[in-house]
């Protein structure tokens, strides 16, 4: 049975952003956007970190990032789980209503829309935009 924590260390991060073949980051950084966080979901396999996922924003405008399960756990509910989850700390957060909102990695949409999230552009919404900076 796996274990879920509401923290997880700099160095999990980046093995998990590894596992999938994302860029990793720097541990000031990772410490920050830990540190920043709304709620942080972290799943363990014994001593072994096989997912995460974060909430950020402020409770009316919030955002899930850093959804990230390792390759030979995926298809067993933990990434559904951790929505799942995310989604019940937000609404514990808002006030009267809340926009939580995600960008789902290229070829991850219908996991999303299982999890009940809704593709943008639509009748309310225009397309969903981005920017990268690097120094």
């Amino acid at each position: 049975m796996y274990q879920y924590r509401d923290y997880i260390t700099i160095k999990d991060v980046n093995e998990l952003r590894k596992s999938v073949k994302w860029k990793t980051f720097e541990a000031k950084q990772i410490s920050t956007m830990l540190k920043n966080s709304l709620a942080i979901i972290s799943v363990y396999d014994y001593d072994k970190c096989i997912a995460m996922a974060r909430l950020i924003g402020d409770g009316t405008y919030d955002f899930i990032v850093d959804v990230i399960v390792h390759p030979n756990y995926q298809r067993q509910g933990i990434g559904h789980d951790m929505i799942e989850q995310l989604l019940h700390l937000a609404y514990d957060m808002m006030e009267s209503r809340a926009s939580v909102c995600l960008i789902a990695a290229k070829g991850k949409e219908s996991f999303y829309e299982n999890c009940g999230f809704h593709k943008i552009p639509d009748d309310f919404s225009g397309s969903g935009m981005q920017i990268f900076l690097t120094r």
